[in-house]
């Protein structure tokens, strides 16, 4: 999966993800309201209306957290198809612990 192919919603998400921000701060950042920020990760404005930030990469966490969403899938569900716990899949997301049972599960 490349920057490319994500929406400008989940670039925004990424780019909050990586500076450890929650979607308050993000959208202070902005100089927007939260609820405006939030509008902006679900995609609810046009691209051209949504600020873009540049990513260049993406890390393998990164991807299994897009796909898991893409997928419509909860940390749940992905925890009990791979046998761990959902915290366990909460941790990977958040970069707190190694792991690459998620990754294999998404084919990465």
């Amino acid at each position: 999966m490349l920057v490319s192919e994500l929406t400008p919603g989940e670039r925004l998400r990424v780019w909050r993800f990586r500076n450890g921000w929650s979607q308050e701060a993000a959208a202070q950042s902005y100089g927007v309201s939260p609820s405006t920020y939030r509008r902006y990760e679900r995609d609810e404005y046009s691209a051209a209306d949504t600020p873009y930030r540049v990513l260049q990469t993406l890390t393998d966490v990164e991807r299994c957290f897009i796909l898991r969403r893409r997928a419509g899938l909860t940390q749940a569900q992905v925890a009990e198809r791979i046998g761990r716990s959902r915290w366990f899949v909460n941790m990977v997301e958040n970069g707190q612990v190694t792991s690459n049972l998620v990754a294999r599960y998404f084919g990465l």
